[in-house]
């Protein structure tokens, strides 16, 4: 056993080291030491959220059948005609706008619905040739990385946003990424709104003004991550407004591309179900399909299988259809209750973080921890290793430190492409709200025994 405060032995690091990802090693961590039932830090780095596992459990789970002779049977990759209108019913309501059940298509979550979009847009002829580019305002999910450059061979380029205060986007902040970028000039804008990790809707009057801009491009499509569109604080100012309701929309509704699914709003983050809502005939033709071609559908390497069709469909259909809107009121009132629990504690303790009165914040608070990143001693192995091997780095430095000493786990701003360093995102819904309070209690006395009198 290392002597390092996470205990992780040398198979463990050495198994830890073969993980890109920061989120993903969390993951990893947490596995490794309940295999030795040892305890783990309260991971508020990963975006997961028990809030609804109550009523999932109550109406869903503790009532589902045996899983009938159907359930062992090849399913239609992309969801059966009856879960994909089920889905655009719903969908539909919840974004704001009519949506045709043969826009709609099923995928293995989010991360499959975006690699699914990104794959059918630059089919040959398609109107996003290998090798575009993809503007991403930062901070953003590291994730857009995997989807785009790795599965789909494009290439991301994070938008510096000229606020790095407030990190408020504006259409100059696009224009200028967008001019300056090389030729040829990108094919993909891709928004998330609810905003991860800053938690705040895009002002709808925002919204018009940046989707008239893209689609005023001949070229530039748009993809909007919409999945946290019902998890929404009951003081919200801000209204959410999808992509799909958009005036501006009509112009090119075919060059706007929706992905929504289960891990967020409902907590499913380890079912990897969501939908694709697009009306791009590459989009279609790439999940449906090209018979001419010997090509078959792109979702069945992104499959919505035979498990989330029995496992969801009830989520869409329980209690006559009444279940979804009753959870997701139960959902944003517990959702409302842990957002003040926790910023009672970082106000009591002065603990900075990204909000504008009234705005809303997701799942998610922006810490601002600048004024600690001289203070924390250096980081040991295992931070260094969680950092991306970066041992001197401050901000690796300041995460190793708060997760030794306060046994919580926090993500880095660098890994969401944040330009400066002393931001991390903490996930207020990944634990129940008594046990994430106390975390971020114990998080606060650690910084306050830092900084200095």
């Amino acid at each position: 056993m290392t002597s390092d405060p996470f205990d992780f032995t040398a198979a463990d690091l050495d198994a830890l080291a073969l993980v890109p990802d920061e989120e993903q090693r969390s993951i990893l961590g947490r596995e490794l030491l309940a295999e030795r039932g040892l305890p783990a830090p309260d991971d508020l780095s990963v975006a997961e959220n028990v809030l609804v596992y109550p009523e999932l459990r109550d109406v869903v789970f503790g009532r589902l059948p045996v899983l009938p002779e159907q359930g062992i049977r090849y399913v239609t990759a992309y969801g059966t005609p009856e879960l994909r209108g089920l889905a655009a019913e719903r969908l539909g309501r919840s974004l704001g706008a009519e949506i045709s059940p043969e826009h709609v298509f099923g995928a293995a979550g989010v991360s499959g619905a975006l690699t699914c979009v990104a794959l059918g847009l630059q089919q040959e002829g398609g109107p996003v040739p290998r090798g575009s580019s993809v503007l991403l305002p930062a901070p953003c999910w590291q994730g857009f990385y995997w989807c785009f450059d790795q599965e789909a061979g494009l290439h991301s380029r994070p938008v510096a946003l000229a606020d790095e205060e407030t990190f408020r986007l504006t259409v100059a902040d696009l224009a200028r990424a967008y001019d300056e970028a090389p030729e040829p000039k990108p094919r993909l804008l891709v928004l998330t709104n609810p905003h991860n990790p800053l938690g705040y809707n895009y002002e709808p009057a925002l919204l018009e003004d940046v989707y008239r801009w893209a689609l005023s491009k001949p070229d530039l499509h748009v993809i909007s991550d919409e999945m946290y569109c019902h998890s929404q604080l009951e003081a919200t100012s801000t209204p959410f407004v999808s992509a799909l309701a958009l005036e501006a929309t009509r112009y090119a509704p075919e060059r706007v591309h929706v992905v929504w699914g289960f891990a967020k709003d409902f907590g499913l983050s380890g079912f990897r179900a969501a939908f694709v809502v697009s009306r791009s005939r590459w989009v279609r033709e790439v999940m449906l399909g090209d018979k001419a071609r010997r090509r078959t559908s792109q979702a069945w390497f992104s499959t919505y299988d035979s498990l989330k069709h029995f496992f969801t469909r009830d989520v869409f259909t329980a209690e006559g259809g009444a279940f979804w809107d009753r959870a997701m009121r139960a959902y944003r009132r517990r959702l409302t209750e842990s957002f003040e629990a926790v910023a009672r504690v970082l106000d009591v303790h002065d603990i900075r973080y990204v909000r504008q009165p009234f705005a809303n914040s997701a799942q998610f608070f922006w810490l601002d921890l600048r004024e600690f990143l001289a203070l924390a001693p250096p980081a040991g192995s295992a931070a260094a290793l969680f950092g991306d091997g970066r041992a001197e780095d401050p901000e690796t430095a300041l995460w190793g430190a708060i997760r030794a000493n306060a046994g919580v786990t926090l993500l880095t701003g660098t890994t969401l492409s944040c330009r400066r360093p002393g931001y991390f995102r903490l996930c207020f819904t990944a634990l129940d709200r008594d046990r994430v309070v106390a975390a971020v209690e114990r998080m606060c006395r650690y910084l306050r025994s830092i900084r200095p009198a």
